[in-house]
């Protein structure tokens, strides 16, 4: 690029001197005698470097450079001038904004020098006015693109938390038709065999506390879970003519036959989907870790982790229960075939973490235990150990009462009215039945009368029991720690639940308990909403609203104290009831405290308290949000 030079001057003789010596340097080069014409450039022409003599008629040089600062500020400005004017070379300076002083007559080279330099000063001020502009122009650009790609990753952020609702919702509604999947096969068992059913109950209790000391997470944690209630699912394939060899009784089948049950059950459950695991594990229930067992002839640690946990567990119960009195246990039993296993057939290192969890559970053979005894099998001496109630809630006979023959007879009456009901829980002593001839006093008179039977629901009733540790030490009866309300919700015409549909979250990973508080709430115009995960329960609460929640202590991945924890901190308004069969003293008492809890049920609960707390806690709920909203 070509730069343009001015060069003013009075005398002809200069101007031209100058113009040829610049001429050879490529410059375009602009001439102007007089003030006047040099302005007019100026005006026209983009000027790289002026020239001008300081002395000329008219208008001076200090006049044109000062009106060249105004016209062309980016120009290189020089003085010329034949005197030595200090005051005159001042005023130039100053006013003219004059860049370099040259004294006639002039060295051409230096001259020369003086010009490229003020072109370079020139075109640098150029480049950074243009660079400038550039920086300008892409700051803008950039903000512009941070604003769209903010806007892109907001609707992203808006996409993904959507399908994550949506996957979340999808991992719950397939972990809920997993557990009721495993409820349904379960109650056939149950139906199969009452007897089977509880002892898959046990099964599956003591299977997922030896799980717990592995430090599994929670997907195999409910696999060897469910694999502990499904153990036995192979049964239902074949009849009972081929249950038992000729010459044996129940408990001594072949192995063989065995085997054959561990198939037929495989074979059921891995049309489930996502059953693979739990199928493998019953499949390889009855191989040895020395490698002498069946069906495959797996050894070690080649049979699967579930397979083994299984293994343990069902052969401690079916030594304890060996005997076909349920309410007999014989706990010598169960560790003699343990402990004198010697690594052949069972894991050593879980043998003795199921012995290590015994110990610490205070389960010994000198001991007493509760044990589920189903209703054709109660004797006279029996004592009861959990209370029992009809499809409606009503009491029928309370904690500690010992059986009569009357009562039985009753009781078993109940039974066949409500086919769905499950076993009576009652307390003997280990290897020691309970006595047919003595009944035993009690202070708890029977609440059993002869017109209870008319008054029975014919509607179905689930078991509301969760299965229960086999150690002395009794679950705390709420009833004696939180105060309860009595009255029923007949009593409360003016309730909350009156007058508007309530709705009630229930977070418990028992299929049967959620079911029977549906059933329960339901025709009290409770819309009752279930889940089995205290995660899924939190993000409930969080997108719903809900009047009140019932949790289970006792539930895989988060425990239904942390799940309390959690919505006393995220929703502290919503109230919980607690309803639990395994909670101890001490930590009802510390439940208790917690601003959110407003009740605690036990497992089997009586009807009108249960729709007392309900009533309460929605009441209370109802006021708290009536004060927010004033």
């Amino acid at each position: 690029m070509s730069h343009a030079v001015l060069i003013v001057d009075d005398e002809q003789h200069v101007l031209q001197a100058i113009k040829r010596l610049l001429r050879r340097d490529g410059y375009e080069i602009h001439v102007a005698d007089n003030g006047k014409a040099a302005l007019e450039i100026l005006a026209n022409t983009e000027i790289a470097v002026i020239i001008c003599d300081q002395r000329m008629p008219g208008m001076s040089g200090i006049e044109v450079l000062a009106e060249s600062v105004r016209l062309r500020p980016d120009a290189f400005r020089i003085t010329l001038t034949g005197y030595t004017d200090l005051a005159a070379a001042q005023t130039s300076i100053n006013e003219g904004c004059v860049n370099h002083f040259l004294l006639k007559p002039w060295d051409d080279d230096y001259l020369r020098e003086v010009v490229r330099n003020g072109v370079r000063a020139y075109q640098l001020i150029l480049d950074n006015r243009r660079l400038q502009a550039l920086t300008r122009q892409q700051k803008a650009e950039l903000e512009r693109w941070n604003e769209q790609l903010q806007e892109e990753v907001e609707q992203q952020t808006k996409e993904l938390y959507a399908r994550n609702k949506v996957l979340t919702s999808l991992h719950h509604r397939l972990e809920t038709a997993l557990r009721d999947t495993v409820a349904i096969l379960a109650g056939m068992l149950e139906a199969y065999s009452p007897n089977l059913g509880m002892h898959s109950k046990r099964v599956a209790q003591l299977a997922r506390h030896l799980a717990e000391q592995l430090d599994l997470d929670t997907g195999k944690l409910r696999d060897v879970e469910f694999a502990g209630y499904l153990h036995d699912i192979g049964k239902i394939a074949r009849t009972r003519a081929a249950e038992r060899a000729p010459g044996q009784r129940p408990g001594h089948r072949r192995n063989q036959d065995l085997a054959l049950e561990a198939i037929a059950g495989y074979s059921i459950l891995s049309r489930v989907a996502g059953f693979d695991d739990i199928a493998r594990g019953i499949r390889h229930q009855y191989e040895w870790f020395d490698g002498r067992g069946s069906p495959d002839g797996l050894r070690g640690t080649d049979i699967p982790l579930i397979a083994r946990v299984i293994a343990v567990a069902n052969a401690f119960d079916r030594a304890v229960f060996a005997s076909p009195d349920p309410s007999r246990m014989l706990l010598e039993e169960g560790y003699r075939v343990l402990s004198e296993d010697d690594g052949r057939q069972f894991d050593p290192d879980l043998v003795q973490s199921l012995l290590l969890h015994l110990s610490e559970e205070g389960i010994d053979p000198g001991g007493s235990a509760e044990v589920e005894v189903p209703a054709k099998q109660l004797r006279k001496g029996m004592m009861i150990s959990r209370p029992i109630y009809n499809a409606d809630g009503v009491l029928l006979l309370g904690k500690g009462v010992t059986l009569t023959a009357e009562l039985i007879q009753r009781v078993q009456e109940v039974r066949d009215i409500d086919s769905l009901v499950f076993g009576v829980f009652v307390r003997c002593t280990v290897a020691d039945s309970c006595d047919d001839d003595t009944a035993r006093s009690s202070d708890s008179p029977p609440v059993l009368n002869s017109e209870l039977a008319a008054e029975l629901s014919p509607a179905p009733q689930l078991s509301t029991t969760e299965p229960q540790r086999p150690h002395d030490s009794q679950p705390a009866d709420a009833a004696d720690i939180m105060p309860t309300a009595s009255s029923s919700l007949s009593d409360r015409p003016s309730s909350a639940l009156s007058r508007r549909r309530c709705k009630i979250l229930v977070v418990d990973d028992t299929v049967l308990v959620c079911n029977v508080l549906k059933r329960q709430l339901c025709p009290l115009g409770i819309e009752t909403v279930a889940t089995a995960d205290g995660r899924a329960a939190l993000d409930m609460a969080a997108n719903d609203h809900f009047d009140a929640v019932l949790i289970d202590l006792m539930m895989p991945a988060m425990s239904g104290e942390e799940l309390i924890g959690h919505l006393g901190r995220r929703a502290p308004s919503l109230p919980c009831i607690i309803v639990t069969g395994n909670a101890t003293k001490e930590q009802v008492m510390r439940l208790s405290k917690a601003p959110n809890v407003t009740g605690i049920l036990t497992k089997p609960w009586e009807h009108h308290r249960l729709v007392a707390m309900v009533n309460s806690a929605v009441a209370d709920h109802s006021g708290k949000e009536a004060e927010a909203s004033v």
